[in-house]
C-alpha cells in the first residue's frame, strides 16, 4: 500500500479541482489542511505538513499542486531525517515564488531551496502558466533533480483549465506511482 500524501498550494485546492477529485477517490489518501489558506507562511505550512507526515505510517507520494510543491521542497530541506518514508513527490503547476507579482500575502518562500530532492520526483508544467514560465519550471526541475513532464497550454493546471479531474495527469501519475513501486520491489 502506497499512502498518498496531498499537498495543495495558495487558497487550497476545492471541489472540482483535479486535486480533490483524486483525494476523494483514494482511500489511502491523506490532506494538508492548512489553517490559513488566504496567508500562507512558509514556516507554518511546512509544520503542519510536517505534523502530518508524523502521523502517516507506510510509504508515501507527495501529490502536490502549486504552493504545495515549494512546501515540499521547504520540508524536504528542514526535515532531511524524514525523508526515507517518502518514496516520490508528483508535483504540478509549481510557481515562480520569486517573480516581482508573486502574491505579497504569501510570505517565506521568496528563497527556494535547489538542494536535489531526496526522493524521485517529477514536474508537471505549462506552456502558459501564468504563475511560472516553463523556463523557470525547467530551473527548477534541474535543480531539484525532477523529472519536468510538459503537458501542454493548460493555465496553472487548476480549476480554470476546466479539465476535470485532470484523467491525463492521473495516468502520468499512476505510471510514476508505478515505476516507484517497480523499483522498490527490486531493492
Amino acid at each position: 500500500m502506497m499512502n498518498k500524501l496531498f499537498v495543495p498550494g495558495y487558497l487550497n485546492s476545492l471541489a472540482g479541482h483535479w486535486q480533490r477529485y483524486w483525494f476523494e477517490q483514494d482511500i489511502d489518501s491523506y490532506w494538508v489542511e492548512q489553517e490559513d489558506w488566504a496567508h500562507p507562511d512558509c514556516n507554518r505550512w511546512v509544520s503542519t505538513l510536517n505534523n502530518l507526515v508524523d502521523s502517516v505510517s507506510g510509504p508515501t507520494i507527495f501529490i502536490t499542486h502549486s504552493l504545495g510543491g515549494n512546501t515540499v521542497a521547504h520540508w524536504c530541506q528542514r526535515y532531511p531525517e524524514k525523508a526515507a518514508m517518502i518514496k516520490g513527490a508528483f508535483m504540478v503547476a509549481v510557481p515562480d515564488v520569486q517573480r516581482d507579482d508573486f502574491p505579497k500575502v504569501i510570505t517565506g518562500y521568496n528563497s527556494p531551496p535547489l538542494a536535489p530532492l531526496p526522493f524521485s520526483s517529477v514536474m508537471c508544467a505549462s506552456s502558459n502558466d501564468p504563475y511560472c514560465r516553463f523556463q523557470q519550471a525547467h530551473f527548477l526541475a534541474k535543480h531539484w533533480q525532477a523529472e519536468l513532464i510538459p503537458v501542454g497550454a493548460l493555465g496553472h493546471i487548476n480549476i480554470d483549465a476546466n479539465i476535470g479531474d485532470w484523467s491525463e495527469g492521473k495516468a502520468l501519475f499512476d505510471v510514476f506511482n508505478h515505476m516507484i513501486q517497480l523499483r522498490d520491489k527490486k531493492q
